[in-house]
């Protein structure tokens, strides 16, 4: 008898605790939780980012773009080269996709068992991630809409184009979604770059041909892209990249927002490139030279390097496009700003390690090679961006007067960083 109650409570008890289980684990729910559970971790430190400055500087490019952009409209030449810019600003937006799923570690211990049952928390996923991107896609043509509109001798119709470019950014997201799946690692490199020669086929063909002829050469691409995706093997549930992707938005959120607050780094996704050893190389094995080298390593192989060659290269083709024009200037000071912003996370890189404490070297010496090469790659960045407004047509006075802007930007940037450096000394003091 006592067995039998016994067996009774433990079979009530269990019960109840399967239920508590596949309550918590309801997928809207867990969803849900998730995403408030980052929400949360993330906005106590927006504050620092608006007291830094860092919003009032965006509202006030936005509003000076804004009105520079309006009064260019009524001068645009006609001869600007406006399908070229949709295409440059167009392309990497519709290509690029990513999608939050806020799966961690030890969901795959947990939940391992049900995951054929996760579909509606991955359907909560796709919606989250994927609204924002159809925002920014319809955000980008409804801005070049107005000099597109101008500058074509025929443009097409504005709705149109928007549902066409929405349609596209569709087969990319569905596109990404694939490749999450995909194990294979070549399989994985020429599906990414598939995507990416699709989207600027894709918009070549609006841009430049007449709608009957686009609609057929991108329904030919569109199809034939989207029956290579479905003959690829996928897995089922591809953990280990929902986990590597939540781990490298976080790591970039974090590096983000380090920037402006002291945040524990986190592990940093690392890029073989052998032909930028010598970066490093050329430093003698000497104690001064030691956080030169470590730096050097460093950034050769993280990601920040991307991110500034990236910012290099998208202003260096903007200025180009308005080289004739006094916007030059102006996109001139922007991308300056915009990498002098970034170059801020050198000196957060191994702040946190366990070993800077350790090296019997001068407590000062990381800080002034983070501030040797934040104004070594600022410089070249000026430099890179200078040439197509010296090339322009602009007159001499106005190139000299860039010139001497952008010495003036990384002269200021380097002291104010150099003198930061000496007060975060003397309060270590």
């Amino acid at each position: 008898m006592r067995d039998s109650v016994e067996r009774s409570a433990n079979h009530s008890r269990n019960s109840y605790e399967q239920a508590e289980v596949r309550k918590w684990i309801y997928p809207e729910k867990l969803w849900a939780d998730r995403v408030a559970s980052y929400w949360l971790s993330i906005i106590p430190y927006l504050g620092y980012v608006v007291r830094s400055g860092f919003g009032f500087l965006i509202a006030f490019l936005f509003v000076v773009g804004t009105a520079l952009y309006a009064s260019y409209l009524e001068r645009v030449p006609a001869d600007f080269p406006v399908r070229l810019l949709a295409l440059v600003i167009l392309a990497p937006t519709i290509a690029n996709m990513t999608y939050r799923t806020f799966i961690v570690e030890a969901d795959r211990v947990f939940f391992l068992r049900i995951a054929h049952k996760m579909q509606p928390y991955l359907r909560r996923s796709v919606r989250y991630s994927l609204i924002p991107r159809l925002l920014l896609t319809a955000t980008a043509w409804t801005v070049i809409w107005p000099l597109y509109q101008r500058v074509e001798v025929s443009p097409k119709p504005y709705l149109l184009m928007l549902i066409v470019l929405l349609i596209l950014k569709l087969v990319v997201a569905y596109g990404v979604w694939v490749e999450r799946h995909v194990t294979d690692k070549n399989s994985l490199f020429w599906l990414d770059w598939s995507r990416k020669i699709v989207c600027i086929l894709f918009i070549w063909a609006w841009l430049w041909f007449p709608i009957p002829a686009a609609g057929v050469i991108s329904g030919v691409i569109g199809i034939v892209y989207l029956l290579a995706l479905r003959r690829m093997p996928v897995l089922s549930f591809a953990w280990d990249a929902h986990m590597e992707a939540e781990r490298v938005h976080q790591q970039r959120i974090m590096q983000f927002l380090s920037s402006f607050v002291d945040l524990p780094a986190m592990d940093e996704r690392r890029y073989a490139r052998p032909w930028l050893n010598l970066l490093g190389n050329r430093y003698a094995f000497r104690p001064s030279y030691a956080y030169h080298y470590m730096l050097a390593k460093t950034i050769v192989r993280s990601e920040w390097l991307g991110i500034w060659m990236r910012l290099t290269v998208i202003g260096t083709l903007l200025i180009t496009f308005a080289k004739d024009t006094p916007w030059n200037g102006v996109l001139l000071l922007l991308f300056l700003i915009a990498i002098s912003a970034q170059n801020r996370t050198l000196f957060q890189l191994h702040k946190h390690d366990v070993w800077y404490q350790l090296y019997p070297l001068s407590p000062s010496a990381k800080k002034d090679a983070a501030l040797t090469y934040s104004t070594a790659f600022h410089f070249i960045s000026a430099l890179i961006l200078l040439v197509p407004v010296i090339l322009g047509s602009t007159s001499i006075m106005y190139r000299l007067a860039a010139v001497g802007i952008a010495i003036l930007i990384v002269g200021c940037t380097r002291w104010s960083r150099g003198r930061s450096k000496q007060l975060d000394e003397e309060d270590e003091d």
